[in-house]
């Protein structure tokens, strides 16, 4: 038996009985499930920002996202394209 099946078999070292521990937010209507929609339509190219705007259904939370995933430093935008950052 290795070590770790041995904490679990004693009921040790579970994460969710740490103090640290934090559960996570769901993802639907999230600005991270918009942010991994950006992420995943640019994984094939770039794309204009009214087309990806658009692909994103217009949604209240693009603008954030777009935001974030720019100052995150994972997609860049010029001469209106949008891309991923190499």
């Amino acid at each position: 038996m290795d070590y770790g099946a041995s904490l679990k078999s004693r009921g040790l070292g579970r994460l969710s009985t740490s103090k640290h521990y934090k559960k996570q937010s769901p993802l639907k209507g999230s600005v991270r499930e918009v942010r991994g929609q950006i992420i995943r339509l640019l994984t094939t190219g770039p794309m204009a920002a009214k087309v990806l705007m658009h692909e994103c259904g217009d949604d209240a939370r693009y603008p954030r996202a777009l935001t974030g995933l720019k100052s995150d430093g994972l997609i860049t935008e010029a001469n209106g394209m949008i891309r991923l950052t190499n």
